[in-house]
């Protein structure tokens, strides 16, 4: 695990080259990671810029990130699991019975939705353990219902939205199993619903990303990009959707 000199270390290294001697002091990918961390920053309310000039506008954030993660003391990190459940829930969907992958990709969605949901809630002015409460008691569906609506988010297209609550749904009969009695003359193969939960799961996820780019974060994506000369989109996907390096491909025994 990193520790906080390396942070801010780290922080440094990127910004105070660009705060020195502008954007032309640092390189291509330098830009983009600054320009994906605004998109990160403004969304949840942590920097707000009310002038008009590009160039005060680019120092001030510059400025924000040296106060915030390279001078302080009161630096957190936020694990994101996304990138590894993914990739192993990928990896598990073949199977047989791919229980497994129901619960994997069922949990991916709900960091999605978590995610969303506590940087529009941050961003109104809720504090860290009220917006975390705030997902913590809430059902699957009162977030894609009327939690995602109270913070007047774009609603979530049925073709993306149904897909994630049945989802929900099967790996909620698994996770809070009530082993109840069944008829075996009407007893249904239980893996055909497992299957059918994650038949297009994996478009939905890619679909939930898009839609995260073109009708949430779009704004800021566009702010972003001209702040620092870049385009952030494919990148933002891509370490969305992308298996992260340190999750090798699970390789099964036949």
């Amino acid at each position: 695990m990193t520790d906080k000199p390396t942070i801010r270390a780290q922080y440094g290294f990127l910004i105070l080259p660009a705060l020195d001697g502008g954007l032309s002091s640092i390189q291509d990918w330098e830009r983009a990671a600054l320009a994906v961390l605004y998109v990160k920053e403004v969304r949840k309310g942590a920097f707000r810029y009310h002038g008009v000039d590009d160039d005060d506008h680019l120092r001030t954030f510059l400025a924000h990130v040296r106060a915030q993660f390279v001078e302080s003391d009161d630096i957190k990190l936020v694990l994101d699991f996304q990138p590894r459940l993914l990739a192993t829930a990928d990896d598990l969907s073949h199977r047989a019975h791919p229980i497994e992958s129901v619960l994997l990709y069922a949990t991916w969605c709900e960091h999605w939705l978590n995610a969303t949901l506590i940087s529009a809630a941050l961003g109104r002015g809720l504090s860290e353990s009220d917006a975390t409460q705030m997902v913590r008691d809430s059902s699957i569906h009162a977030k894609v219902g009327w939690l995602w609506r109270a913070f007047s988010l774009p609603d979530i297209p049925d073709r993306l939205r149904l897909p994630v609550t049945f989802l929900a749904e099967v790996r909620n009969e698994h996770v809070h199993y009530k082993w109840k009695g069944h008829d075996p003359d009407t007893l249904t193969d239980d893996a055909s619903r497992l299957k059918l939960a994650i038949a297009d799961i994996r478009s939905v996820i890619e679909g939930l990303v898009d839609f995260e780019i073109v009708r949430i974060v779009a704004e800021h994506i566009a702010t972003a990009d001209r702040l620092f000369r870049t385009s952030i989109a494919p990148l933002w996907r891509d370490s969305a959707l992308q298996r992260p390096q340190s999750a090798p491909r699970l390789v099964e025994k036949p």
